[in-house]
């Protein structure tokens, strides 16, 4: 019986909606169209991406190997690599690291001030009343009113919102790095600029812990007289100087491109077909409740 009445149901249910299969249907191209609208309102974006393996650091290697052994006999796994991947996408999101960006004029200019592309579709527009070009002055209003440069924190905010790291399955032990813009051409030297300046200013802030570490060491060692405790700070500053000196033979320094940043030739978003459809699958939902609900009121 519960049977025959869910049936009954059903049946009531589709007969309402073939009575009302020309408004469903209109209310269904409604939505189309809107759809249609919306996905060509939305700019295309380009996405470039490099897949980055990251440089061990020499720096205190005896010392490493050491806690890494002791661990083991613990039965605990420590990993140097992992240690220093997480070590880098943490300063390479950093405020202390966007400052080397901050000061490149040009790259801010591209970030605060972009107002769509030319003709060619490869360069920014400036926005005016951002940034005037002809001047060379900022014309940027911040939340208190104050007109000039963007401040480091709100640069920075912007700049997260297109650059992004992931890490995969497939491709353990790699990162991969990936800007998003507007423009192309932007994408693809916003993320060469970003690994070889993370590079030099890795490099530059490492040699220069290395050289305060060196020194100490030096002091240490000539004011100790254990001879045991002499070798082994002597080994530490052989450490010290090897990654100094080779620090400046490596290209790469931290961040070593396996599969470099390439100039985009196809848009990575918006996925217009999806969100049309998106849009009438909605629409045709809606409508189907709206005659139903009208109909049972």
């Amino acid at each position: 019986m519960e049977d025959i009445n869910e049936q009954l149901d059903i049946n009531e249910i589709l007969k309402d909606l073939l009575k009302n299969k020309f408004k469903i249907l209109f209310a269904t191209f409604i939505f189309s169209i809107l759809g249609v609208i919306y996905s060509l309102s939305l700019p295309n974006l380009f996405t470039s991406s490099a897949i980055i393996q990251i440089e061990s650091s020499d720096n205190s290697s005896s010392i490493s190997k050491s806690v890494a052994g002791v661990a083991s006999l613990a039965g605990i796994s420590i990993s140097e690599t992992n240690s220093r991947q997480s070590y880098i996408t943490r300063l390479i999101s950093s405020r202390y690291f966007f400052e080397k960006l901050y000061d490149n004029e040009s790259f801010i200019i591209q970030l605060m001030a972009s107002d769509g592309l030319k003709d060619n579709n490869l360069d920014l527009k400036l926005n005016q009343s951002i940034y005037n070009d002809k001047k060379r002055e900022w014309n940027y209003k911040n939340a208190n009113g104050i007109t000039g440069k963007p401040s480091l924190l709100t640069a920075q905010k912007v700049f997260k919102e297109h650059f992004s790291i992931e890490q995969t399955e497939e491709l353990d032990g790699f990162l991969i790095f990936k800007v998003t813009h507007i423009s192309p051409k932007i994408s693809y030297l916003w993320l060469e600029l970003l690994i070889d300046q993370f590079n030099l200013f890795l490099r530059e802030k490492e040699v220069s812990e290395a050289l305060i570490s060196k020194d100490l060491l030096l002091k240490e060692i000539s004011s100790n007289s254990v001879p045991e405790v002499k070798g082994a700070i002597a080994n530490l500053i052989k450490d010290k100087i090897a990654k100094i000196v080779l620090s400046e033979s490596i290209e790469d320094y931290a961040l070593k491109k396996i599969d470099p940043p390439y100039l985009p030739e196809k848009k990575s978003s918006p996925n217009r077909p999806i969100i049309c459809f998106i849009f009438l699958l909605v629409g045709f939902l809606v409508s189907c409740l709206y005659s139903l609900i009208v109909k049972r009121g």
